[in-house]
């Protein structure tokens, strides 16, 4: 059984309802907690990579949770059961707009990273699991601490370019180019914060109008 590590990459303020969600999970793998408060993003996720690899606490994944999450209760608990396989494993969670594509995403042989499709989305999450993808938003993302040990110290952990455009995507791509592995866990479907709580029933509602070019990815 893993220990869990959350990391908190905060901004001065925390809604309330995020808040009284953090605490209800049940905690009993919980080894501890760091939290950045204020610092420009990318910065913050490097200063708690570091802050976690010194951390005094016996830990085995370090779980990054960002302000605007809503896990369900028993979010750390599925954690903690992560096979050490597992290097980087996202939650299903969703875009703030329309058509709320979930947080996962595949690259192809042509270059192309797209979204998960709607039918994806929905295929997965009826058969929750762990599913490999190429890439996955940080909201709530835990990482092995062989990954943070291991990683390639001429190679930035969190940055981002015109290329792979935010600091998660770079992390996925960074960490797959040094042979560690992205999955996304269906079973694993949390709220977004924004006026409401975005979920799988937003995405699903947009599954046959605004899907422009994303293709449909099986494992099969």
């Amino acid at each position: 059984m893993q220990k869990i590590l959350v990391g908190f990459p905060l901004y001065h303020q925390v809604p309330a309802n995020w808040f009284t969600r953090w605490e209800s999970l049940d905690r009993t793998h919980l080894a501890g907690t760091v939290v950045i408060n204020g610092a420009y993003l990318i910065t913050a996720m490097n200063m708690m990579a570091d802050m976690a690899l010194k951390h005094d606490s016996d830990w085995d994944r370090l779980l990054v949770y960002e302000h605007d999450m809503m896990p369900p209760t028993n979010a750390l608990t599925r954690m903690a059961h992560y096979g050490e396989e597992h290097d980087i494993v996202g939650c299903m969670y969703f875009s703030h707009t329309p058509p709320h594509f979930a947080f996962a995403y595949i690259e192809y042989e042509d270059g192309v990273t797209d979204p998960l499709s709607a039918a994806t989305v929905q295929a997965w999450c009826d058969e929750p699991g762990l599913y490999p993808v190429s890439s996955v938003g940080f909201g709530l993302t835990s990482i092995s601490r062989r990954v943070l040990e291991n990683w390639d110290s001429s190679i930035p952990m969190f940055a981002q370019d015109q290329r792979w455009g935010s600091h998660d995507l770079w992390f996925c791509k960074k960490a797959r180019d040094q042979g560690f592995k992205v999955f996304v866990d269906s079973g694993l479907v949390c709220g977004h914060l924004s006026q409401v709580s975005v979920g799988l029933t937003h995405n699903q509602a947009h599954a046959h109008t605004a899907t422009g070019n994303v293709r449909e990815f099986s494992l099969q």
